[in-house]
């Protein structure tokens, strides 16, 4: 606003040049785009995924694979001070089998947590090894609830969720996979709350883990026994295999 002249004399008004100053930014910060082994998908609600340590992209998106190169540029960026990054997981299915492996577990369907091939590697086992206390606080007998345990053959990897039910409870199993699990989830096929329990797997045979096979896996198609005979249950339908990239000559 000009200076009100009220006397003669010499005046000096500073006109703004309109310029702005530049507001500093963090500059260890950036995005990554690209293939990993698994992880969310960028078509899903949970990506882009935020991370601030290269161990946060191991535990969620897998380790070195030369087949994955986003990898390597994490783990550098990070070798170079940075401090967050932004990562966004890119997958493409094959037409006609699934994105995620299924687990065909009797009156409760899994599938793997995140799209890829890794998910073929997970493992599943059922027990009733329950407590009454919290079957009773939940109002509900014991027979409905169950414990789940499933493992990554190919990293080791294991969770184990107790009392579980398919009911309506705190421990209904959809929301408990989904809050507390990075292997599995309950699969969209089945509505929640249901009655039918999912049945205990057997005890292992004498010198055997549950996660050991009782035969080797039969060389052709044959009928197989239902889950309840197995110790663990497997992958029935299979997952997009990891492709390998085309070699350059």
């Amino acid at each position: 606003m000009p200076s009100a002249l009220s006397y003669p004399g010499v005046y000096i008004e500073e006109i703004s040049s309109g310029v702005r100053t530049i507001t500093g930014v963090a500059t260890s910060i950036t995005a990554f785009v690209g293939r990993a082994a698994r992880g969310p998908v960028d078509a899903e609600a949970e990506s882009p995924v935020i991370i601030n340590s290269y161990g946060d992209f191991e535990r969620q998106f897998g380790g070195l694979d030369p087949l994955y190169p986003m990898g390597y540029a994490v783990r550098d960026f990070y070798l170079n001070g940075g401090a967050q990054a932004a990562i966004v997981r890119l997958n493409k299915a094959t037409e006609g089998k699934p994105a995620k492996a299924a687990i065909a577990l009797a009156n409760l369907p899994l599938e793997a947590a995140t799209a890829g091939g890794w998910g073929n590697q997970l493992r599943v086992r059922v027990d009733s090894n329950v407590s009454s206390d919290i079957a009773t606080s939940f109002g509900l007998a014991v027979g409905d609830l169950f414990n789940l345990t499933v493992r990554d053959m190919a990293s080791g990897t294991q969770e184990s969720f107790l009392n579980l039910s398919v009911k309506e409870s705190p421990r209904r199993a959809d929301r408990v996979l989904k809050a507390g699990s990075s292997l599995l989830r309950v699969a969209s096929s089945l509505t929640l709350p249901a009655t039918a329990v999912p049945a205990a797997h057997l005890d292992p045979d004498a010198g055997k883990t549950v996660w050991s096979r009782t035969s080797p896996p039969p060389a052709s198609p044959r009928p197989t026994r239902p889950s309840t005979a197995r110790h663990w249950t497997t992958t029935r339908t299979w997952a997009t295999p990891t492709r390998r990239p085309a070699s350059t000559r």
